[in-house]
């Protein structure tokens, strides 16, 4: 038996799930961001962005709490960043974004 089994009973931590899948569920307010891939400028609120990091990382239970602006960006480039730029696929009718994960 696996030392870490998540809730969907798969041999993966939770919180690596989507990044070992290769797929993320991204609710339509945050389609937006797939445009970076085509280098175009996105505009997003602090919220949506920490919302953004939870759907890759759903275990860092992020709170809007944090003062520093200028972090949620170097968190964003660090934890999210890197899967926007391998995005293959994406659902429009379940949301699901596919990217390499690789």
């Amino acid at each position: 038996m696996a030392e870490w089994v998540n809730v969907q009973g798969l041999d993966i931590p939770d919180d690596r799930l989507p990044i070992a899948l290769g797929q993320v569920y991204l609710p339509r307010n945050l389609h937006k961001f797939l445009r970076i891939k085509d280098r175009e400028e996105v505009t997003a609120t602090h919220g949506e962005i920490l919302q953004l990091i939870t759907c890759f990382h759903p275990s860092t239970h992020i709170s809007g709490n944090i003062s520093n602006p200028q972090s949620v960006i170097v968190m964003f480039q660090w934890l999210v960043l890197p899967w926007i730029l391998s995005f293959e696929s994406m659902d429009y009718e379940t949301n699901i974004m596919k990217f390499s994960n690789e």
